[in-house]
């Protein structure tokens, strides 16, 4: 394990002794930065040639960046905990290691494959916040190119198929990564991107290097839909079951219904990824430090201020913040507050939408919030943990909701005793629910 700073670091605290009495008076929320990217690199390795190809924040402060020495060949797992002002990295022998996601602060998972020939899967599995690691192979498929974690114990990983040759192979687990299964593999078919919204829905894009496909499941894997298209896909990335985005070669498509109708626009530059946050709103990022944002639903896009001439390879989200990840192990985060998370811009006052309820008071290592979303629509949803200054210190959900009721366990392990408060925003209007941990 090498220990790289990059700067002094920052302790998160929760409310204490007689301060307590003030914590409702004190919350207040930080005012978003200008649209810049920040560098959050590791400011020297001794991996000349890492190359990061994703990574994952389960707060402001705890993110994993995984990747590949490729002078060294070595498989290259990168921790902060806090924000990126330093990291330890944990290397393994002849791996590539291409996804990482968090089930909670504690399980945390990383996938790749096993080096150029990609004969199979390798899977490391953290159960202390991504200090130490086990190692396991999952032998569905030869290897995983991305994950993607949709909820405390789902996950959806997209890799190359079982068998050789062009292949592409889906996996899913339910269980925190201790099983999988394989809902979908396709002979002919390379799997170049995955969007997947919760352990039902699920979508694909695919090509066979003759068209470009989009595969979508809404049952869990059981059954598939495919829709064809000209252009080649490079990226997906939906905000819910009908609003989706596809990059391909040069063009923008956009779906409002799922995928069986398509408008397009031109996309200039070398683009890698892209990310929306609403059904205008945007980000993409791509060779040579390409950073950008539209708008207009990708009509029109301005560059972002970002000090790199680097390729950026992978993007990724947790609350606030947008988090960047490519070549010579570069990374970086973007403050993206105040802009809409919803699939509408209706603005909706939360306490209107949704009413929580927190189990136990207080509490120790863990809770049960009970929330119900009252609306006649989909609404996006944000519920984080907050300290007593508004600072994020971890998120539980961020994702589009069915009205209806919800129940979600809350990992509070490493929060101190204290008051800390549930933060919940709809539509970019927040409700807050205090909860006091004791120990």
């Amino acid at each position: 394990m090498v220990q790289i700073d990059t700067a002094s670091s920052n302790t998160c605290r929760g409310l204490h002794g007689p301060l307590l009495w003030l914590a409702a008076l004190l919350l207040s929320s930080t005012a978003p930065l200008d649209a810049q990217w920040v560098d959050i690199s590791p400011a020297q390795t001794e991996y000349p040639d890492l190359f990061f190809f994703g990574g994952a924040f389960y707060s402001d402060d705890l993110g994993i960046a995984v990747g590949q020495d490729l002078s060294s060949s070595r498989g290259v797992i990168a921790r902060t905990a806090d924000g990126g002002q330093s990291w330890e990295l944990h290397d393994y022998n002849n791996e590539d290691l291409r996804g990482a996601g968090f089930f909670s602060g504690q399980s945390v998972l990383v996938m790749g494959y096993d080096g150029p020939l990609r004969t199979k899967t390798v899977l490391h599995n953290s159960t202390n916040g991504g200090m130490d690691w086990s190692a396991a192979e999952v032998p569905q498929v030869r290897g995983a190119e991305e994950l993607e974690v949709v909820s405390p114990t789902a996950a959806w990983a997209l890799g190359y198929g079982p068998t050789g040759g062009i292949s592409g192979g889906l996996l899913r687990t339910v269980d925190g990564g201790s099983t999988w299964t394989l809902p979908l593999a396709m002979e002919g078919f390379r799997f170049v991107g995955l969007s997947a919204l919760d352990e039902n829905t699920a979508f694909v894009a695919a090509t066979d290097y003759d068209i470009g496909a989009l595969l979508t499941t809404l049952d869990g894997g059981n059954t598939w839909t495919q829709y064809n298209f000209a252009e080649w896909p490079e990226d997906v990335h939906f905000l819910d079951r009908n609003t989706g985005f596809v990059l391909a070669g040069g063009t923008l498509l956009r779906t409002a219904d799922g995928g069986a109708n398509w408008n397009s626009v031109a996309i200039d530059g070398d683009v890698n990824r892209i990310w929306f946050t609403s059904e205008s709103i945007g980000y993409a990022v791509g060779e040579n430090g390409l950073a950008r944002k539209t708008a207009d639903a990708g009509a029109t896009w301005v560059d972002l201020q970002i000090d790199t001439d680097l390729t950026l390879l992978q993007l990724s989200r947790q609350g606030d913040y947008l988090y960047a990840f490519g070549i010579f192990s570069s990374a970086f985060r973007l403050d993206i507050s105040g802009t809409s998370t919803s699939v509408d811009d209706e603005v909706v006052n939360a306490d209107a939408v949704l009413n929580m309820s927190l189990a136990p008071m207080p509490a120790a290592s863990t809770g049960v919030l009970k929330y119900t979303l009252q609306s006649a629509t989909r609404r996006s949803v944000n519920i984080d943990l907050t300290d007593v200054n508004g600072h994020r210190v971890r998120t539980f959900v961020d994702r589009v909701h069915e009205p209806g009721d919800h129940t979600l366990m809350l990992d509070l392990k490493g929060c101190p005793a204290g008051v800390w408060f549930i933060t919940a925003t709809v539509n970019g209007r927040q409700s807050v629910l205090p909860l006091t941990i004791h120990r």
